[in-house]
C-alpha cells in the first residue's frame, strides 16, 4: 500500500507547490469540533429516568452527524488549497527550486526549411503557436529563453512572459541555419550560467532535418527535461543549384564559352519541367528545361557570350515554385579585355615564344631584358616567361613568389647551358624540385595528362595515331609529392611540369627551345600548351561562394594596394568584415549571421573597388529536405530520456508541459468544493 502511495506521489507534481502551505487550514474545522465554545443552560426537569435511552441513541446520531460535516468541511477545503497550488501528472524531472519558479529555453527554429506548408499552415508559424502555448501554460512569474537561428544577443538572457511573447511575434524566417548541437549548447550555457538552482525545460520547435539535426551530438543533462517537439512538412521535390564552373580559365568579351551546373533534387518527389535561366546583369543568356528524379541530381551546360568586359553580376535561376530559399544561385564573372604578358629573356633569346604572342589581340606581350627589369612594373603583369634566364637575382625571385602567391602563372624555360644549377634557388622558392644533370637520349613524349586544366580545353581524349614530340636531351629533374606531370617521355621522365603555388601556377619545361634538344617549339601542341599556360595567369576571381562553407576567402585587388576600411555592400546591406591585408591581397572572415546570399561590392573607405565583388549562396544543407521520421526520433528520446511529440494544433494546449486533462484538473477541484458545500447544506437541513 505504502508502494503505491510513494508511485503515486511520485507520479504527482504541482504549478504552485508554496499553495500547499495552505492545507494548515484543515485544523480550523478539526479544532472547532473538538472544543464547543456553545454556552449551557441548566434547565431543571422532574424526571429523567425514561428519557435515558432516548438520550443514548440522540448522541450517536448527534456525533456521527458532526463528523460527517467535519470531514466535508476538511475536503472542501483541502480541494481549494490543491485547485490553487494547481496539481499536474507526469513525470517532472526538473531539479525543484525554494521559490518554485520554472525556466523554460525555447528554441524557435527559423531557417529556411521552416517556410514550407504543414497539414496546418507554413512550420514557422506552427511552431510560434506552440511557443506561444507554452507561455500560456506557465505561471505569470516564470522565466524564459527565445533562441533563434540568428544567435542573437537576446537569447543569452531570462525574459518575462510577456517579453517572451512579444519576442516570439517578432520571429521572422532567416537564412542562416546551424547544427541542433550548437543551438542545445547555447540553451545550457544560458541555464549552467544562472546562480539559482533551476527547475528548467528545454523546448526544441523545429522540422528536425536530418542534415543540421545532429542529436547524436547533443549531450544528456539529468538536470532538465527536453522536449523534441517536430513539425511536419508536406512531401514536395525541391530543386536546387549544388554548384557551377566555368569550361574556360577566363572570359572574353562576345566570345561564346559554357557554365555547367549541377542541380539536385533535395526532395521526396521526382521534377519535371524546371526552367533554368541564366542572366548577367540582369538580361537573360540561356534557358534551358531539366528532369530531376527524386533525391537525384543532374549535370548540364548553357552556353553564353558575355557582351562586356568587367565584373559581370550573373544569377543562374530555378522555376520551381516550393522552395524560394534556393532558387537562385548568384555568381560574379570576370571578363578580361586583355592578358598582360611579360617575356623576360638574356641578350640571346629564343624567336619562339615572340612568334607565338607578337600578333594576339587579346594576349598583349611585353619583352624586357633581365637586366633592365623594373621590379616595380612585374605587379601589372597576369603571366611571366623566363626564357632561357640563367641567373635570377633574389630580387626577382621575390617579386616572381609575391606574384604567384596572388594568382600569377610563370612560365620556366631552361637555356641551352647544361649548368642550370642557378634557377634551383627560383624552384625552392616555389616549393618545387631540383634540376639535376643533363640527360643525352633520344626520347618520345607518350603520356599527355588530358584532365588536367592546363589540357582540358584542348583534348578529351588521345587518338591513338596522335604524333607527339621528340626529345634528344633534357633536365633530370627530382620531382616533390605534389607536383603534376603533364608531358612523361617514353622511360617515364618529365618533360613538361605544373605545380600550383598559392593562387597559381608555375610551368617548367625540362628541356630548352632548341633543335639539338626537342622539336617541341615547331609541334603543333606548342600553340596550346603556352597559350594555356599564359591563360592560367588570368585574374578570374571564384564564382561563388557558400555561407558557412566560406567562413574565410581571399581577394585580389587589380588596382593596387588597398589600406582604406574594407567593407561589403549590396542593395540591403553594408557589412564590415574581419581583413588581413596582404600586399595588394585581402583576407576576409565572414563568419558573421548578418550576410544573406547575394551579390556584394568590395568598398574601400565607402568607396567601390572597380572589379572586386563576392557572390554568396545559401547553406546546402538546407534545401536537403529529409527529416527525421518519427520513429527513428521517438527511438532517440527514448534513448536519450527526452520526450518527443508530434506538433499540431490539436496538441498545442497541453502536451508540452502536463496533458490536456491535467491542465484542467483545478477546474474539477473547484466543481468537488461546490459539491462538498452542497453535501454539507444537505445534512444540516435534512438530517435531525
Amino acid at each position: 500500500m505504502l508502494r503505491q502511495l510513494a508511485l503515486f506521489l511520485d507520479l504527482m507534481s504541482f504549478a504552485n507547490p508554496a499553495a500547499l502551505w495552505g492545507l494548515l487550514l484543515l485544523a480550523v474545522p478539526l479544532v472547532v469540533h473538538l472544543f464547543s465554545f456553545r454556552t449551557l443552560k441548566r434547565v431543571y426537569f422532574s424526571n429523567l429516568q425514561f428519557l435515558k435511552e432516548v438520550k443514548e441513541e440522540s448522541r450517536r446520531k448527534s456525533q456521527l452527524k458532526h463528523l460527517l460535516l467535519l470531514f466535508l468541511r476538511m475536503l472542501a477545503i483541502a480541494a481549494v488549497v490543491l485547485a490553487f497550488a494547481k496539481p499536474q501528472w507526469g513525470n517532472q524531472k526538473a531539479v525543484a527550486t525554494a521559490g518554485g519558479l520554472s525556466h523554460h529555453a525555447v528554441f524557435i527554429d527559423n531557417s529556411p526549411s521552416m517556410s514550407l506548408e504543414g497539414s496546418e499552415g507554413l512550420l514557422l508559424e506552427q511552431a510560434k503557436a506552440a511557443a506561444r502555448s507554452i507561455a500560456a501554460q506557465a505561471r505569470p512569474d516564470d522565466r524564459f529563453q527565445l533562441i533563434t537561428q540568428e544567435l542573437l544577443p537576446i537569447s543569452q538572457r531570462w525574459l518575462s512572459r510577456d517579453a517572451f511573447l512579444d519576442a516570439v511575434d517578432g520571429v521572422q524566417l532567416s537564412s542562416r541555419s546551424h547544427p541542433l548541437s550548437l543551438i542545445y549548447e547555447r540553451q545550457r550555457a544560458l541555464i549552467l550560467n544562472t546562480s539559482e538552482r533551476l527547475r528548467t525545460q528545454v523546448y526544441l520547435l523545429s522540422d528536425f532535418q536530418k542534415s543540421v539535426s545532429d542529436l547524436e551530438a547533443m549531450g544528456v543533462d539529468s538536470s532538465m527535461q527536453l522536449f523534441l517537439l517536430q513539425l511536419n512538412a508536406n512531401s514536395v521535390a525541391n530543386l536546387y543549384v549544388d554548384s557551377c564552373w566555368l569550361t574556360q580559365p577566363l572570359l572574353r568579351k562576345n566570345v561564346p564559352a559554357k557554365l555547367v551546373y549541377r542541380i539536385r533534387n533535395g526532395g521526396e518527389q521526382a521534377a519535371s519541367g524546371i526552367r533554368v535561366q541564366l542572366r548577367i546583369n540582369e538580361i537573360q543568356k540561356g534557358l534551358s528545361n531539366v528532369d530531376v528524379p527524386a533525391n537525384g541530381q543532374l549535370i548540364d551546360t548553357i552556353a553564353f557570350s558575355p557582351d562586356a568586359v568587367g565584373l559581370q553580376k550573373a544569377v543562374l535561376s530555378l522555376d520551381d515554385r516550393v522552395f524560394a530559399y534556393d532558387d537562385a544561385w548568384y555568381m560574379q564573372m570576370q571578363v578580361q579585355e586583355a592578358l598582360p604578358l611579360l617575356l623576360l629573356h638574356e641578350p640571346k633569346q629564343t624567336p619562339y615564344v615572340t612568334a607565338l604572342f607578337a600578333e594576339d589581340d587579346f594576349i598583349r606581350l611585353s619583352k624586357q631584358l633581365l637586366s633592365r627589369l623594373d621590379y616595380n612594373t612585374l605587379s601589372t603583369y597576369k603571366a611571366v616567361v623566363l626564357d632561357g634566364v640563367e641567373q635570377p637575382g633574389s630580387g626577382l625571385v621575390n617579386s616572381l613568389k609575391r606574384m604567384v602567391d596572388e594568382g600569377a602563372s610563370v612560365i620556366i624555360i631552361p637555356s641551352a647551358n647544361k649548368n642550370q644549377t642557378p634557377l634551383n634557388e627560383l624552384l625552392s622558392a616555389f616549393g618545387a624540385g631540383n634540376l639535376t644533370d643533363v640527360v643525352v637520349q633520344k626520347q618520345q613524349v607518350t603520356a599527355l595528362e588530358v584532365k588536367d586544366v592546363l589540357f582540358e580545353q584542348t583534348f578529351s581524349f588521345l587518338p591513338e595515331q596522335l604524333s607527339l614530340p621528340a626529345v634528344n636531351q633534357y633536365f633530370g629533374y627530382q620531382a616533390k609529392p605534389d607536383d603534376r606531370v603533364l608531358m612523361r617521355m617514353t622511360n617515364g621522365a618529365p618533360l613538361l611540369v605544373r605545380r600550383a603555388v598559392g593562387q597559381g601556377n608555375v610551368l617548367l619545361f625540362l628541356a630548352a627551345l632548341a633543335p639539338e634538344w626537342t622539336d617541341f617549339q615547331q609541334h603543333a601542341l606548342f600553340v596550346p600548351t603556352l597559350y594555356r599556360a599564359a591563360l592560367l595567369g588570368s585574374s578570374s576571381s571564384q564564382l561563388a561562394y557558400r555561407l558557412g562553407a566560406a567562413s574565410q576567402l581571399s581577394l585580389s585587388a587589380a588596382g593596387g594596394v588597398l589600406n582604406g576600411l574594407i567593407s561589403l555592400q549590396n542593395e540591403q546591406l553594408n557589412y564590415l568584415p574581419e581583413v588581413r591585408k596582404q600586399g595588394n591581397r585581402l583576407r576576409l572572415d565572414l563568419k558573421s549571421g548578418e550576410l544573406v546570399p547575394g551579390h556584394y561590392q568590395v568598398h574601400e573607405d565607402g568607396k567601390p573597388v572597380p572589379n572586386m565583388g563576392i557572390a554568396l549562396n545559401g547553406d546546402a544543407a538546407e534545401s536537403q529536405l529529409g527529416s527525421w521520421s518519427a520513429n527513428d526520433l521517438s527511438a532517440m528520446a527514448e534513448r536519450a530520456g527526452w520526450e518527443w511529440f508530434e506538433v499540431s494544433k490539436a496538441e498545442l494546449a497541453g502536451q508540452f508541459q502536463i496533458s490536456a486533462s491535467d491542465s484542467a484538473l483545478w477546474k474539477w477541484l473547484l466543481l468537488l468544493v461546490l459539491v462538498f458545500l452542497l453535501l454539507e447544506t444537505l445534512i444540516i437541513k435534512f438530517v435531525r
